[in-house]
């Protein structure tokens, strides 16, 4: 009969950093670009030919693009709004949130969408590492907001 050894696992800081660098180093292999775009806190954001000189600069040098877009949705005018680095490349990841641009901070609803295949499978594995699911009441009310993206977001462009 085989004998297995069960130890206890010490949870420190200490050991999540680890996990998180090494997951981050996994994840990026040393060949992306990330770029935040609006900034926070200045709201600076990228023109649209800048983001389209990113994506092929990104392409071109086999670079996956990182893109944080968590205050996208949150620009002055509607014209300002850049498409998701997502929508522009195959290989880019776009990563948005539903606390800043819709307002219900707390929330903790986000996303990160890609069309890499290769990239989806790595971020699958670190979300089942790390959670399990989302709060039911946060989720019904990201559905309220969402469904009314349109009037939260026009008043808050007119703050």
């Amino acid at each position: 009969m085989r004998q297995i050894e069960i130890r206890k696992h010490e949870k420190s800081s200490a050991h999540t950093f680890k996990f998180f660098s090494r997951f981050f180093n996994w994840f990026f292999e040393k060949t992306s670009f990330m770029v935040n775009t609006p900034h926070n806190p200045t709201r600076m954001h990228l023109t649209r030919d800048e983001l389209d000189t990113l994506v092929e600069i990104c392409e071109d040098n086999g670079l996956l693009l990182f893109s944080d877009e968590v205050y996208r949705f949150g620009e002055y005018s509607a014209n300002d709004l850049l498409p998701s680095a997502t929508d522009l490349s195959e290989t880019a990841v776009s990563l948005g949130v539903l606390s800043k641009p819709f307002g219900p901070p707390g929330l903790r609803i986000g996303w990160i969408a890609t069309k890499s295949a290769k990239v989806m499978r790595k971020l699958e594995v670190f979300k089942d590492y790390t959670t399990i699911c989302n709060s039911a009441p946060s989720e019904q009310l990201a559905i309220l907001a969402i469904r009314n993206k349109e009037p939260i977001l026009r008043r808050n462009r007119s703050i």
